[in-house]
């Protein structure tokens, strides 16, 4: 038996150069995606809280008169 018979992928390149440029291309544009994203939230300020949830509610009961039995 043949070493090429043997072992059908080791005459081949991993990776061929349209591969590498695919890749490469692919990288660059996740990379650019994120420094787009990155320059984006640097003005990016979060909205001032006006004064937060209303006040609760109070109301003052007066204590209930109770007559003896």
């Amino acid at each position: 038996m043949s070493p090429a018979a043997a072992l059908p992928m080791a005459d081949q390149r991993r990776f061929g150069a349209r591969e590498i440029a695919w890749w490469a291309g692919a990288a660059a544009l996740v990379l650019m995606a994120h420094a787009a994203v990155g320059y984006a939230m640097q003005g990016w300020r979060p909205a001032e809280p006006d004064g937060g949830p209303p006040q609760a509610q109070v109301i003052e009961l007066s204590p209930m008169a109770l007559t003896p039995a």
